[in-house]
């Protein structure tokens, strides 16, 4: 009972992290692009005043979509955990590779 509290525990702060990276990239990014819209700028290109907040939004990018991607997992992991439809060993190493490779690359 203990783990199945911790796992859940683990999952609560995925959601929260996930939801609150993608808030943010939405935030930023809409603000980029009234900025750009203001300076009468293309938001395509990496001009000086706005690389920052890019790096920025991309940042919180990158953290939403690879939460999502242990979340997601986790979800059909837990799901089918004691079924038929149980995921094996050798699916469940693949699976962790590819968010490796996601989170690597």
């Amino acid at each position: 009972v203990r783990s199945h509290a911790a796992i859940i525990k683990f999952y609560r702060y995925c959601y929260i992290g996930c939801m609150t990276f993608a808030i943010g990239c939405t935030s930023i990014d809409a603000t980029h692009g009234y900025l750009a819209y203001k300076a009468n700028v293309t938001m395509l290109k990496d001009t000086e005043p706005f690389g920052t907040i890019k790096f920025s939004a991309d940042t919180c990018y990158f953290f939403a979509s690879n939460l999502l991607n242990i979340i997601l997992f986790g979800r059909v992991y837990l799901t089918f955990k004691e079924t038929s439809f149980a995921l094996s060993h050798s699916l469940i190493t693949i699976f962790m590779i590819l968010i490796t490779m996601a989170i690597i690359v």
